[in-house]
């Protein structure tokens, strides 16, 4: 189910039996973005990213960017932040409020849509609603994990 707040398109999934999360990384990062997220830190995080990006020697303005695992968001802000057309897929949907938090570090995005799936990229319906979410349903030009 898709549904719209504060921007930003969420897709919930209700988890999966087998699913256990043995760490909240939800609580972690949502605790990190209250308490210890500065204007350096994310100055910081958006100059890594760009170096990661000099990498794979291409732009992402107008690229299709998935980020699996998109946590603390900064990742997928920077992307979109650069242009890309940005989705996000984490299994713990604490992670969603945590974007709506750290966009504000982003001021440029403010008014700018993006996709999130909360589900499990080892589930076969989070895998087809992300092809789904992919432009043409034809795959992404970047897909990003970091971890």
């Amino acid at each position: 189910m898709l549904q719209h707040v504060n921007t930003s398109r969420y897709w919930i999934e209700p988890p999966e039996p087998r699913i256990v999360l043995q760490f909240d990384f939800g609580k972690n990062w949502s605790d990190f973005s209250s308490s210890a997220l500065t204007e350096l830190r994310v100055a910081q995080a958006r100059v890594d990213f760009s170096r990661l990006i000099e990498h794979a020697m291409t732009e992402l303005d107008r690229a299709s960017f998935l980020d699996l695992g998109f946590g603390q968001c900064l990742s997928l802000l920077a992307a979109a932040s650069e242009g890309s057309c940005v989705v996000g897929c984490d299994v713990n949907p604490a992670c969603g409020d945590v974007l709506s938090r750290n966009r504000a570090h982003f001021p440029e995005l403010a008014t700018r849509d993006m996709t999130i799936a909360i589900g499990s990229i080892l589930d076969e319906v989070t895998v087809e609603r992300l092809r789904d979410l992919s432009p043409e349903r034809n795959g992404y030009d970047f897909v990003h994990s970091w971890g």
